[in-house]
């Protein structure tokens, strides 16, 4: 299984585990709870309860109509005188008194609505508000046809006058009843109510716990799709850096140094900044093997060159010192053809000699003889000489008189070699300049050599170094290889800066003489 398969995987399991097992609690209340409601022993306390409140009802009722029979007929006989200290309202009051009563109203119609028009109570009972049922008489919620459940907590039963309309003018009702509590039907129909739509709701019961059940799974479904889709998303922030680096170790050849954007988390940059330095390092690595390689097959071939070429040099040089003799014994003319013979082979003679030495350094250079060098006087006499004479060569020696620590026969050899590709980069005249000075870092001396050449492209400085490459037409291609060779046997640098149309400048660093540098 790859990577991002399996941290999309622990993501999914981080995601569920703690939403399953909230899932599995959450159904269990709410499944316990609607097993609660819909117990039986609720039902049966609201079915009691209303039972005992219509019970209630109709014992009362009866013995409201009990008692009230008196009164409606006294009321039917004539009508009642009720004003306070009349004899017709002590009868009244004494007898709710004795049936247990609470109060004895009239109400009269004045041909648009009902009005109270007596209240009776029995002896020592004082209410803060009279009950009124004028209202409910208004809107026929109350009628003498059934007994009165007013909003007022009056229960009660009305009686008509015998002979009088209920609607016409004059038309009275007299209300006899108990005082209950005020929200006392409200309750009950509120009871009522709620008993009605317990009822209806116990059908639905198990459906409600499937539907709860079928919820809960669906939020797991949707919290799994969730954490998929979040998990490969930061599963794949996680690991494109790290199949980006795979694929780029997959690239990696030596050759070339292969790179790769610093992405992701902290640690995985670091592991992408060190995987473009190693390839950075291999790739110098691989290029210095190579020319170590190259270097080290020419150095076997120099050595048989010089080695070839030395021996018959030798033959060669006995030949022109004959010939030199056997001319001074000519003729003046024919001497003078001859010598001219003989300068032309001995100036060839020289350049095979240079090559010659320039392949047995190139093979085994000499052991280093470490002494004081005077990098000023070094130049001095280069420029002295100057073999070169269509080129201007000047000098820019530094006052302090930079001593480096070296072999001065070697070292002059290094600058001769530069200041000759100076020059010879610049067949149509020209200037180069060289120039002594001290050290960039401390303990170290410094030679420039400078030229107006057409200077060199990237591609033609990097093989500069190489065994036998050169830009120009002849030469052995050794000198910039050997030179380089020399300096680092010295524990310094040689280093070009050059650019198409723009001269180029070989700086070379040198150990300073430690008794210049104190």
């Amino acid at each position: 299984m790859s990577l991002r398969a399996r941290l999309t995987l622990w993501f999914l399991i981080l995601a569920l585990v703690p939403s399953l097992f909230l899932s599995v609690f959450v159904l269990r209340q709410l499944v316990s709870t609607v097993e609660w409601w819909d117990s039986a022993g609720a039902e049966d306390a609201l079915t009691s309860s209303v039972a005992v409140a219509k019970t209630s009802l109709k014992r009362l009722e009866a013995d409201l109509r009990l008692s009230a029979a008196p009164l409606f007929d006294s009321s039917r006989q004539r009508p009642l005188a009720l004003e306070p200290g009349a004899d017709d309202r002590k009868f009244v009051e004494r007898l709710l008194a004795d049936l247990g009563l609470d109060f004895y109203q009239v109400y009269r119609h004045d041909g648009a609505h009902w009005h109270r028009v007596a209240d009776v109570a029995p002896p020592g009972v004082t209410r803060v508000a009279a009950y009124d049922l004028s209202a409910e008489l208004d809107d026929g919620r109350v009628s003498p046809a059934r007994p009165a459940q007013s909003v007022t907590g009056a229960f009660a039963l009305l009686d008509s006058i015998p002979g009088d309309s209920l609607r016409g003018p004059d038309a009275t009702i007299v209300a006899v009843g108990y005082a209950l509590p005020e929200d006392f039907f409200l309750q009950l129909s509120a009871i009522q109510l709620g008993m009605g739509i317990f009822r209806r709701l116990s059908v639905y019961a198990e459906v409600y716990k499937w539907y709860f059940r079928v919820a809960v799974f669906a939020v797991l479904l949707l919290v799994a799709i969730a954490a998929i889709f979040a998990g490969r998303a930061i599963a794949r922030h996680l690991t494109q850096p790290i199949a980006t680096l795979s694929e780029s170790f997959a690239r990696v050849d030596g050759d070339a140094p292969v790179y790769v954007e610093p992405t992701g988390a902290p640690e995985v940059k670091q592991l992408a900044e060190s995987f473009n330095a190693m390839t950075s390092r291999l790739a110098r690595a691989r290029a210095e093997l190579a020319t170590a390689e190259r270097a080290a097959a020419w150095q076997g071939v120099a050595r048989q060159v010089a080695h070839e070429i030395r021996n018959p040099l030798t033959t060669i040089t006995l030949a022109l010192e004959n010939l030199r003799r056997e001319f001074a014994m000519l003729e003046p003319e024919g001497r003078a053809r001859g010598q001219r013979s003989v300068d032309a082979l001995r100036r060839e003679f020289d350049a095979l000699v240079d090559l010659a030495d320039s392949f047995y350094a190139l093979g085994a250079l000499p052991e280093i003889r470490a002494g004081r060098v005077d990098l000023n006087a070094l130049v001095e006499s280069l420029v002295a000489l100057q073999p070169w004479p269509h080129v201007e060569l000047t000098a820019a020696l530094d006052a302090t008189r930079p001593l480096a620590l070296g072999d001065e026969r070697q070292l002059r050899r290094v600058l001769r070699n530069l200041v000759k590709n100076a020059c010879e980069a610049q067949p149509g005249g020209g200037r180069v300049t060289i120039t002594t000075r001290r050290g960039d870092t401390p303990g170290t001396v410094a030679i420039e050599v400078a030229d107006e050449g057409p200077g060199m492209d990237p591609a033609t400085v990097a093989r500069a170094f190489e065994p036998g490459f050169s830009t120009k037409g002849r030469g052995s291609g050794v000198g910039l290889t050997v030179s380089r060779r020399v300096v680092e046997q010295h524990g310094g640098s040689l280093d070009i800066e050059t650019a198409p149309g723009r001269g180029t400048r070989v700086t070379v660093v040198l150990p300073a003489l430690a008794e210049a540098t104190a």
